[in-house]
């Protein structure tokens, strides 16, 4: 079993949540949300009465994630997950007939349950009981289809934590749900500024540049000149591009030169969609090798390289080693701060000078990698207001330790 070692942010998480059963724990993105409660779990599985701890996550994919985070610490517990899709060593279903005889089956064991908001709805209806539960990325439980499955949730379990770096709440609690309804997600119990987590040399601040390119009619050519003139100026190798649709990547590929023009300036093009699925330099792959390739890719520093999405790689999800991002659409204030925190993370090199005494937290001119690069193509009058919106969001967070939540009013 790896040990554990945490960060004094890390730490308060932690001790908030073993002083209270409930709570909204809000962590800013790269604080290492999924340790504090992979360390809590660890904790309440070394009670004597088997324990049962559902993780909930937005997406499968982040719930397959986490699975795996948790086997690198977690051995004294039976592992279950309750979605659908995705190949897993672990058993999966969503009838409740099979997660009541699997709970049966494993009565005397701690059980780990591993489900999205979409199937949660499936635990309540099995009715094994939960003893804590935790929501990641919980702005997304608000949704009209998931509150109520949560809302059940935090009533029938003992303990249960919310993790978000962007809550969500609502100005009229009865028509929409939000966060702020204290019933079911309880107060605050801890609260991270980013200001804090770059003071103290765990995230890099953003670098933003608004970038002019030409009013292109060809909405194709200008996205891909917007994409090489980043690549040819500011020679970042690991950029995420936030796309505007599924629609506009595919013609972004189909009907530029925009592969060839990555290829001469030996860059790989990785692009995933829901709609096409995943592709490597053009070759259809499977999800779990598209993932495992990127984060391969990411830990190698010789490595150039393009992703293009619309949403998938917003929130949650592991981009080890990206130095730059592009906007290429609009967001709103929890998409930006989500996306902006995918190019924050420090360079593994950084982390560990900083960790062994050899670099000052701050000297970014002496880090490998001294920020993350924020580009915005302006071309008119609407890609301007996209910009200063997302200027805006960045200046909250980065330099006034604002946390960017949103105010549901319809």
């Amino acid at each position: 079993m790896s040990p554990i070692f945490l960060r004094p942010h890390q730490e308060n998480a932690l001790y908030s949540m073993e002083c209270n059963d409930v709570g909204k724990v809000t962590l800013p993105t790269g604080a290492g949300k999924s340790i504090v409660f992979i360390k809590n779990t660890i904790n309440q599985l070394t009670s004597s009465t088997p324990q049962t701890i559902c993780i909930v996550a937005p997406r499968i994919l982040l719930a397959c994630q986490l699975s795996q985070d948790y086997e690198k610490y977690i051995t004294n517990a039976k592992f279950i997950h309750i979605h659908s899709g995705a190949k897993l060593k672990h058993y999966r279903t969503t009838k409740t007939k099979d997660i009541q005889d699997w709970y049966n089956i494993h009565q005397n064991h701690h059980k780990l349950i591993f489900t999205s908001y979409n199937s949660l709805k499936k635990v309540i209806e099995s009715g094994i009981k939960v003893d804590t539960f935790h929501f990641d990325e919980c702005h997304n439980s608000v949704k009209k289809n998931f509150f109520p499955h949560v809302e059940e949730a935090s009533a029938s379990a003992k303990k249960k934590y919310f993790f978000t770096a962007t809550p969500k709440n609502t100005l009229v609690p009865n028509k929409k749900p939000g966060m702020n309804m204290t019933e079911v997600y309880g107060n605050t119990i801890c609260e991270v500024p980013m200001t804090q987590m770059i003071d103290n040399g765990f995230v890099i601040p953003p670098l933003v540049i608004k970038k002019e390119i030409d009013d292109n009619e060809n909405i194709d050519e200008r996205n891909c000149d917007a994409i090489i003139s980043t690549i040819d100026e500011e020679c970042p190798n690991k950029i995420l591009v936030a796309a505007k649709s599924t629609k506009s990547i595919i013609s972004l590929i189909c009907e530029t030169d925009f592969s060839e023009q990555l290829k001469e300036r030996g860059y790989s093009l990785l692009h995933i969609t829901s709609q096409h699925g995943a592709y490597i330099d053009g070759r259809s792959v499977k999800r779990d090798v598209f993932f495992r390739t990127l984060s391969d890719w990411g830990n190698d520093e010789d490595k150039k390289f393009v992703v293009l999405n619309y949403s998938i790689l917003g929130e949650g999800i592991n981009c080890n080693g990206l130095d730059a991002v592009i906007f290429m659409r609009n967001m709103d204030a929890i998409a930006i701060s989500q996306t902006v925190g995918r190019v924050v993370r420090l360079d593994k090199e950084d982390a560990d000078k900083i960790a062994n005494k050899e670099l000052t937290v701050g000297d970014y001119k002496n880090y490998k990698k001294p920020y993350g690069l924020v580009v915005l193509p302006v071309y008119d009058d609407y890609s301007n207001a996209i910009a200063t919106c997302v200027e805006t969001i960045i200046n909250k967070s980065f330099v006034f330790g604002e946390t960017i939540s949103v105010e549901i009013e319809k």
